[in-house]
């Protein structure tokens, strides 16, 4: 039987900086702003026409209607945004795994059977 081929080493794993070093020297520009500053910025203008409200006021207007139009999902997103999501809990306690208990004539017995099953593969086999 011949012995199984070893796996090259990955060499992209490593990094390409050295300790100390930052893996991106340049960073971010200066000024940039980020999605959540300009999404803000946007919110707060007040488009041209008669209705004077900002986009962020005209916004929780027309999700408060929708809601009580019946809108679950805007009811939703109203009470998430007052009260929070809701929190869930998870169990992630370690539970062992404790076998069943096998007499020694059950292991006897799945011994002679695994025997005579070895048995009639070598019989087939010759």
């Amino acid at each position: 039987m011949e012995a199984p081929k070893k796996a090259p080493k990955a060499q992209n794993l490593a990094p390409a900086w050295h300790p100390g070093q930052s893996g991106n020297p340049s960073g971010k520009k200066p000024g940039t702003l980020s999605l959540r500053a300009i999404l803000r910025a946007k919110l707060a203008e007040v488009p041209e026409g008669k209705d004077r409200r900002t986009l962020a006021e005209q916004l929780v207007d027309s999700t408060c209607k929708a809601a009580l139009r019946g809108d679950a999902q805007a009811r939703k997103l109203i009470w998430e945004s007052i009260e929070g999501a809701a929190q869930q809990q998870i169990d992630v306690t370690a539970r062992t795994y404790t076998p069943p208990e096998v007499s020694d004539e059950l292991m006897e017995a799945y011994a002679r059977e695994a025997i005579e099953v070895i048995r009639r593969v070598e019989e087939q086999d010759r």
